[in-house]
């Protein structure tokens, strides 16, 4: 796997990882349930913010070995937004009892 030399690679990168992710997410929820849509036949939409989260994560962690990676980042807040939206929105759901 080439890393991304310029931004061309670098949203080629991400949406690369979004689609694996995306793949992986429909064959495993094919496996998992024998469809590929949700129950009511929908589209999970959460599936392409967790494509995005989990693209961009790798990128940042490559980011973390490779100077040029993270040069080519950038700034990072977009993703700190979205991170840090996600995390508050868990932590306030964990909060609800569950019925186990």
């Amino acid at each position: 796997m080439n890393l991304p030399a310029d931004e061309n690679g670098l949203y080629a990168f991400v949406m690369f990882g979004m689609l694996l992710y995306l793949v992986a997410h429909y064959i495993a929820r094919r496996i998992k349930t024998g469809r590929f849509s949700t129950k009511s036949g929908g589209f999970p939409i959460t599936s392409v913010f967790d494509s995005a989260t989990f693209s961009t994560s790798v990128l940042l962690l490559v980011g973390i070995v490779e100077p040029k990676v993270l040069e080519l980042i950038g700034n990072t807040k977009p993703f700190l937004i979205i991170a840090g939206i996600a995390g508050v929105a868990y932590s306030v759901h964990a909060l609800v009892p569950k019925d186990d």
